[in-house]
């Protein structure tokens, strides 16, 4: 029987040979408000079962199973903490700490956007300059902003006449 988790078509199936099936891949692992919270609750400190579910108010088995799409993603692992009974603390791997900056953006876009006229719950601190963070996507070539009209893509599998 297949894990809980799988309920959604693999990436592999949504799209025919030749598309980047990265995008589909980032939607299939972070497509859903839980595992959103799941992992701000990851970049918060929180790493014990218990301590997510609390913070986030999640159903433990919507919990299990975010904890094992995001193990079986390679974004998590489990370290033993304790050994009777076993229990596990959940840490970010590489591939799951190189999606912070991208919750950074996410984060600076919804205060923007969403809530302007609010007072940030949070403020970000940059720890080595002590400076409140606020994050600009640049070009690493000519360190520009990005800018949608700006970015061209080659799409030599699309078929545009």
């Amino acid at each position: 029987m297949p894990a809980r988790f799988q309920r959604r078509t693999p990436a592999s199936k949504l799209n025919s040979d030749g598309v980047d099936r990265a995008f589909f891949h980032v939607l299939d692992v972070l497509g859903d408000r839980w595992t959103g919270l799941v992992m701000a609750a990851m970049y918060f400190g929180l790493n014990r079962y218990d301590e997510i579910a609390n913070a986030i108010g999640i159903a433990t088995n919507i919990l299990s199973d975010r904890l094992k799409m995001l193990l079986t993603a390679g974004i998590l692992e489990q370290v033993p903490y304790q050994e009777r009974p076993v229990r596990y603390k959940y840490r970010l791997t590489e591939k799951g700490a190189a999606l912070y900056p991208i919750a950074l953006q996410l984060h600076e876009w919804a205060l923007r956007w969403l809530f302007r006229d609010e007072k940030p719950g949070i403020t970000l601190v940059h720890a080595p300059c002590v400076s409140d963070l606020h994050t600009d996507l640049v070009c690493t070539a000519c360190k520009q902003p990005l800018d949608v009209h700006h970015v061209s893509f080659d799409a030599g599998f699309l078929d545009i006449g």
